[in-house]
């Protein structure tokens, strides 16, 4: 069950990366800031998610939060997710996840339907640029060690 949840929350794990940016230091800093604030606020609620599946809507809603702060050049990606967070919670209404994990399931099958690229491409985009940017990895991987020793 968690880890439906988890793929729901986090569809970011999927897809290609973009880059880019022409917007003055000072507010491409604040912006970067607060989004890496939401960022965070994101990881943490997707944490929670997995204990607690009947959390969903709370969880979609820092998703929100994050798409309102989202930098220029990722705010198309950002909103496409968050599109398809809003369709997951109409299609799965008043169903509760933990009483009903298949539900969750056909909810974001039927949200997903026909746009799978596109949801792969903007997931892969915002978890980059989260992971670059921040140091935040949305993506929902397990933590690994990825440094590596030359001897």
């Amino acid at each position: 069950m968690g880890c439906v949840a988890t793929v729901a929350l986090t569809a970011a794990a999927c897809g290609g990366g973009s880059s880019g940016g022409s917007a003055s230091s000072a507010g491409a800093h604040a912006n970067t800031s607060a989004y890496c604030n939401e960022a965070r606020q994101v990881q943490q609620a997707g944490t929670a998610l997995a204990a607690n599946p009947d959390g969903l809507s709370n969880a979609f809603a820092t998703f929100d939060k994050l798409a309102a702060v989202a930098p220029s050049q990722i705010a198309p990606g950002v909103q496409t997710l968050r599109a398809f967070y809003g369709r997951v919670l109409t299609a799965l209404g008043t169903t509760r996840p933990s009483q009903n994990p298949q539900a969750l399931t056909n909810a974001v099958n039927s949200a997903a339907k026909g746009q799978e690229t596109q949801l792969r491409t903007a997931g892969q985009q915002v978890t980059d640029y989260t992971k670059r940017t921040c140091g935040i990895d949305l993506g929902g991987s397990p933590s690994r060690s990825t440094t590596t020793t030359k001897r």
